[in-house]
């Protein structure tokens, strides 16, 4: 109501679901920053202004969750790579001031990305600029934005926001958050997914003048409702009181296995980014670690972790795990996740490159290390060792004798470990039965789909090629359970798509027999495997 006691009309705006679920609250407008181009009193020089953005970067990580971490990460890792302020260092020496050099450097870095034929980097610029910012902040000392203290629950409008940004938010009082720009494949998406905040991009009409109003947000549907109706609040409330109610009645369940109404039994395992993670995910509602991503446990920034580091945190996962079997997937480097020593430099397509096994078993060493400190840490307890990115039996024949002189040199029992394969190759799933090295398989929807479908898993444009139950996929799928079922070998989603609900339907009916998911996304799985996944 107006002040006058005229009714305020609802005003529906409308943009693209970037993370499900849906908010109250009164909206926020922030303003982004302005773009200070007066840079020429630097208040330290360049190293120092990089040095302080990493300590920024890395005090972020201590306190992110695994997919924040992840992320910042990709910054860190530019930030320490000496190429990226090169540029900047010999415009200094001739005079230029310090923050201009580098501003004028990173515009050349951004080109490429921003110009990049691969929507992945494209949506990548998003961080460069964003690191871009951070640096030239610490130049003279001033934050992304000026502190907020916010009293009561809001919806945040912003024209954009970086994932950095998205990080340091207070997502206490911030319920939801609509941007100008942005794309449900950015980073901002992947984090709000990740923590369950309500997202809605490329949301047109924002506007200073929607400050203070009531409003719901819908991640679901892409829409924002300004001064929603009685009616609108009233369907409202009956959604978010069902959502809480299926949410509290799954947690209380998800203890319990996932056993279809037709009795067959599921194993749901627990996808690991971060050994801090470990802390938020209660073990009782897993049947142990179905997919631990090693070269996201370490900071790999300056090359691979040494032996003993190594030893250190995969103890912790044997110790989380308390008996249950424990699977730790060889370092997986190349493509987006570029590590110093082990992954090619400048490759023109790193994703049909030197990546996964491709890379270990050229850098043998590396790949030993690894496995010594795979068999040091588990001490005798339930372990299976995966190889990424197979391709050819060979690959796995080569894995397995490193393997075996890993043992002899031990006085670790070999019965104890267990080698499997990622099926994420349609060279693999089309003759999986070739694979006799294998004792398990764990299939990695998200690259199989993209060489699949000959569709980049990034691209908004080719979102409906990518869809969990996509013909293709289920076909590859049951082969794979067809020709690996008599031997007895486990069959394990570990992609996107087994935490899906209408994908994990699919994916049963074609024959898995586990799925390996993100801590929050358990007690839903699980209760949609109760119920056929079909939620009867």
């Amino acid at each position: 109501m107006s002040r006058t006691g005229t009714a305020v009309p609802e005003l529906r705006l409308q943009g693209r679901g970037a993370s499900g679920g849906f908010a109250r609250g009164r909206i926020h407008v922030r303003r982004s920053p302005q773009d200070s181009r007066s840079e020429a009193a630097a208040a330290v020089d360049l190293p120092t202004a990089v040095r302080i953005a990493l300590s920024e970067l890395r005090r972020l990580q201590q306190t992110a969750d695994d997919t924040a971490a992840e992320i910042l990460q990709f910054q860190v890792e530019l930030l320490n790579d000496p190429e990226l302020i090169a540029g900047a260092l010999d415009a200094i020496e001739k005079g230029e001031p310090p923050a201009a050099a580098f501003r004028a450097a990173m515009q050349e870095h951004l080109r490429v990305y921003e110009e990049a034929s691969s929507e992945y980097l494209r949506e990548r610029a998003a961080d460069v600029r964003d690191l871009r910012d951070r640096v030239l902040r610490a130049f003279s000392g001033e934050r992304q934005f000026a502190p907020e203290t916010l009293k009561e629950d809001c919806l945040l409008l912003v024209d954009d926001l970086t994932p950095s940004g998205f990080v340091e938010l207070d997502l206490r009082h911030i319920k939801g958050v609509a941007t100008r720009g942005g794309s449900p494949m950015s980073h901002v998406a992947m984090l709000a997914r990740a923590r369950g905040t309500p997202l809605v991009v490329g949301l047109r009409g924002i506007e200073p003048e929607l400050h203070g109003r009531e409003a719901l947000l819908d991640g679901d549907t892409g829409c924002l409702l300004v001064n929603p109706s009685e009616s609108s609040l009233r369907a409202y409330r009956l959604r978010e009181a069902a959502r809480t109610a299926r949410a509290h009645e799954e947690r209380l369940q998800a203890s319990e296995p996932a056993v279809t109404p037709e009795g067959r039994r599921i194993a749901v395992y627990l996808n690991v980014d971060s050994v801090a993670s470990l802390d938020q995910a209660p073990s009782e509602w897993f049947d142990g670690i179905g997919l631990a991503r090693t070269e996201l446990l370490f900071d790999c920034s300056s090359g691979v972790p040494d032996e003993a580091t190594q030893t250190a945190v995969y103890a912790r996962l044997f110790e989380w795990c308390a008996g249950r079997p424990a699977t730790i997937r060889l370092f997986d480097a190349g493509g987006d996740k570029p590590v110093p020593g082990l992954t090619a430099q400048s490759e023109a397509n790193p994703f049909l490159g030197v990546r996964g096994v491709r890379a270990l078993l050229r850098h043998r060493d590396v790949l030993r290390a690894q496995l010594r400190a795979i068999v040091k840490a588990s001490a005798g307890r339930t372990t299976r060792i995966l190889v990424p990115m197979v391709t050819i039996p060979e690959e796995m024949a080569d894995v397995r004798a490193e393997l075996r002189d890993v043992l002899r040199g031990s006085s670790v029992e070999g019965n104890a470990i267990r080698l499997g394969m990622m099926v994420e190759t349609p060279a693999a799933a089309l003759t999986i039965e070739r694979f006799d090295a294998s004792e398990f398989f764990a299939i990695g929807t998200n690259d199989l789909l993209q060489y699949l479908m000959a569709a980049s898993r990034d691209s908004t444009e080719l979102e409906y090629l990518h869809a969990p139950t996509t013909p293709a996929l289920l076909a590859v799928v049951r082969r794979i359970v067809m020709r690996t079922q008599r031997s007895g070998r486990e069959v394990c989603v570990c992609g996107d798509a087994a935490a899906d609900l209408e994908g994990l339907r699919a994916l049963i009916q074609a024959g898995v027999s586990a799925v390996s998911v993100p801590a929050h996304r358990a007690p839903a799985v699980k209760a949609a495997i109760r119920a056929g996944a079909a939620g009867r």
